[in-house]
C-alpha cells in the first residue's frame, strides 16, 4: 500500500530575504543558503492491514514524513509509491476555510477525499453524530474550539472509506470522551484491513494499535521493527541523553536472541530462567507459582545494585513488577560480583503470550538509580487457564454474593 524508497527532504535556509534574490544572482558563483535536511535515506514498505507507528522526538521529522507520502510535499530525493485511496488527519483543521461552516466544509472536504455528491449524503449524518457539535455544524469554523476542529476533521476522514488512514497526533487535541470513540472507530478500520500510519506521542496508544513501529531522530530511521523495541529503544536514547547531560554513563545497545539488550561497561545479566513445579519451563498454568531465577555479575563501582523483573502483554503492558528493594532484601554479591536471585509470583493472569523484561541498576538512594543493563523480552511464556476465561488481564479472586428478600 506504501512504499517508501531512499527519500529525503531538503530545503534553503536563508539568513535574511536578500539572500534569496543574491542566490537567483549569483547562485552560480557562490552559495548564499545553508541546507536542511529534516529527512534522509528513508526507506520501509507497509502492506494492506498493517498499523505502523512512527515515534521520535520533537524535530525528528514525523509530520514531513507523513505530508511527503500524502503528497504535500514534494521529496528531494527518493520516491513515495501509495495504492488505494488516502484519507490524512495532520495539522489541525487542514484544508478548512475559516469563513465557510463546518457543514460547508464537510461538504468540500468529503468531496476532496473522493466521496462522490451520493455517497456524502449517505454518510453525512454519521459524520455529523461522531463529530458531535451541536448547532455549531452551522457556524463558521472560525470560532471553533481546537477540540471542536479535530472533532469535524477527524470524522470526515474515519468516514471515507479510505484504504489508507493517516494520523498526525490528532488525537492529542480531543477530550477523553471523543479519544475514545476516535480509538473506537481507529479500531474498527483496523478490522476492515485499513492500512493506518500513526504518529503519537502516546506510547499505550502505539502499543496497543501498532503491529510495529518505526523510530525517526534526526531525519533517520533508527530503528523498524516491533513496536515494544521500537519504543525501548526510544525511551534509551532519551535517557541517554540525559546520562550525557549529567555525566553519567554511557549506554550501548545490541541483540542477543529474542531480547533487546541495553547496557553499560558496569554488569551484565547472565541468565533468565523460569522455574514451575521445580522444573524449567516455558509455560505456566494460571494459579502456578513461577519462578524467575536471574544470574548477573557487576564490577565493584555498582555498589547497591537493584534486581527487577517485569511481567508484560502481549501489547507492552506492565503488569506485574518486583525488586529487591520492594523486598526489602539488599542483594549479596559473590566475590567476584556474581549474582544468584529468585523472584517468584502467583500467576493469576489469563490465557494468552506473556513476556519477562529483567534489569540491573546501581541504587543512589532516594529512589534515583542509573542502568546498569536492561534486557526486554529476555523470558517470553505461556499461561495456560483451562477452567474458564475472564474478560481482564489479571484474576483479583472477587466474591460474589446477593441477598434475597421475600414480600
Amino acid at each position: 500500500m506504501i512504499s517508501v524508497n531512499d527519500l529525503s527532504k531538503c530545503y534553503r535556509i536563508y539568513e535574511k530575504p536578500s539572500d534569496r534574490i543574491k542566490q537567483s544572482l549569483f547562485g552560480r558563483w557562490k552559495t548564499y543558503f545553508t541546507e536542511f535536511w529534516p529527512l534522509r535515506n528513508i526507506t520501509f514498505q507497509l502492506g494492506p492491514g498493517d498499523v505502523v507507528g512512527v515515534i521520535g522526538p520533537n524535530g525528528s521529522g514525523k509530520s514531513t514524513l507523513l505530508q511527503l507520502i500524502t503528497g504535500i510535499l514534494e521529496p528531494t530525493e527518493g520516491t513515495v509509491v501509495t495504492e488505494g485511496k488516502i484519507a490524512a488527519l495532520l495539522e489541525l483543521g487542514a484544508g478548512f476555510n475559516p469563513e465557510f461552516t463546518g457543514h460547508e466544509n464537510l461538504m468540500i472536504n468529503a468531496a476532496l477525499l473522493g466521496l462522490s455528491k451520493e455517497a456524502i449524503e449517505e454518510k453525512y449524518d454519521a459524520i455529523v453524530e461522531f463529530a458531535d457539535i451541536g448547532e455549531f455544524l452551522h457556524q463558521p469554523v472560525k470560532t471553533y474550539s481546537s477540540g471542536m476542529y479535530v472533532r469535524l476533521a477527524f470524522s470526515i476522514s474515519a468516514h471515507v472509506d479510505a484504504d489508507i488512514l493517516i494520523i498526525d497526533e490528532a488525537l492529542a487535541v480531543g477530550d477523553a470522551g471523543f479519544q475514545f470513540k476516535c480509538l473506537a472507530r481507529i479500531d474498527e478500520l483496523i478490522k476492515r484491513g485499513t492500512t493506518v500510519l500513526l504518529v503519537s506521542h502516546d506510547q499505550q496508544v502505539v502499543k496497543t494499535y501498532c503491529t510495529s513501529a518505526i523510530y525517526l531522530n534526526k531525519g533517520r530511521v533508527m530503528f523498524h521493527g516491533k513496536t515494544e523495541m521500537a519504543l525501548e529503544q526510544y525511551l534509551q536514547d532519551v535517557m541517554e541523553v540525559q546520562r550525557n547531560q549529567l555525566g553519567k554513563v554511557e549506554v550501548k545497545e545490541s541483540r542477543s536472541g529474542d531480547a533487546y539488550v541495553f547496557g553499560s561497561e558496569h554488569g551484565s545479566i547472565e541468565s533468565v530462567e523460569m522455574i514451575v513445579n521445580g522444573l524449567h519451563q516455558d509455560y505456566c498454568r494460571h494459579g502456578d507459582r513461577v519462578v524467575f531465577r536471574i544470574k548477573a555479575n557487576v564490577r565493584e563501582s555498582v555498589s547497591e545494585p537493584r534486581l527487577m523483573l517485569v511481567v508484560r502483554d502481549s501489547n507492552g503492558y506492565n503488569l506485574f513488577s518486583y525488586d529487591n528493594l520492594h523486598a526489602e532484601q539488599p542483594i549479596a554479591r559473590g566475590e567476584t560480583g556474581d549474582i544468584e536471585a529468585e523472584i517468584g509470583f502467583d500467576c493469576l493472569l489469563r490465557d494468552g503470550e506473556f513476556s519477562a523484561t529483567v534489569r540491573l541498576d546501581q541504587h543512589h538512594g532516594n529512589l534515583q538509580f542509573s542502568l546498569v543493563e536492561k534486557q526486554v523480552n529476555a523470558y517470553n511464556f505461556s499461561v495456560i487457564y483451562e477452567k474458564r476465561s475472564f474478560g481482564a488481564m489479571v484474576d483479583l479472586h472477587g466474591s460474589f454474593g446477593q441477598k434475597v428478600t421475600s414480600n
